[in-house]
């Protein structure tokens, strides 16, 4: 049985960046006994009995044939591909708004940049990939039901990133500081469901 495939988690910026690890073979190893639960099991008073001539038969339980067949194909291939897709395009708009913060703490050290055409090109390039990468997680299908919540997840991120191209583009436009303070607080909302993508993706297996 596999195990439920792992994120990790790189903070570029203002956004959050998924990069996905893969399904990682083999079992869990079983947890050890506490000893108040041993004693419990084990009193002195069965330990003191001679031990009997026979082998005492325990029925050992077992998942059923469905059960066994879905944690066995967790996650599909299909699942593991949306995961893949996911990864690249929010990897891609991670490093978009890692340049674009470090435009945006320059213009912070010298405010005259919001007027600089260079710097609005700049800008405007990190936006475009923005944009290319919400469009592509936006029109993405989730492969099975399981994945249904997943992708909604995903397009709330996609949605709340458009919103935030938007609101930046209008505080350079108007040189307005608050519609550039609104697009931060929108980008960091698209970090909140990035996480809970993540946090969906590592329960999906159980």
């Amino acid at each position: 049985m596999r195990k439920p495939v792992k994120f990790v988690l790189a903070v570029l910026g203002l956004f959050i960046a998924i990069g996905i690890i893969g399904a990682i073979a083999g079992g869990n190893e079983p947890e050890p006994v506490p000893e108040a639960e041993k004693r419990l099991i084990e009193p002195t008073a069965i330990l003191d009995t001679p031990e009997p001539d026979y082998t005492p038969i325990v029925a050992t339980p077992r998942p059923t044939r469905e059960l066994q067949s879905a944690l066995a194909d967790c996650p599909t291939e299909a699942e593991q591909a949306y995961f893949n897709e996911v990864a690249a395009n929010t990897g891609m708009m991670g490093r978009a708004t890692q340049d674009m913060t470090q435009l945006f703490s320059l213009a912070g050290e010298t405010p005259a940049l919001l007027l600089n055409n260079q710097w609005k090109l700049q800008v405007a390039a990190q936006f475009a990939v923005l944009q290319v990468g919400s469009d592509a997680l936006y029109e993405l299908k989730a492969p099975t039901e399981r994945t249904k919540p997943l992708q909604e997840s995903v397009a709330a991120l996609a949605l709340t990133t458009y919103l935030a191209i938007e609101a930046f583009t209008a505080g350079i436009d108007n040189v307005d500081g608050s519609k550039i303070l609104e697009g931060n607080d929108l980008l960091a909302r698209a970090s909140e469901y990035a996480q809970s993508f993540v946090k969906q993706v590592e329960t999906l297996c159980g």
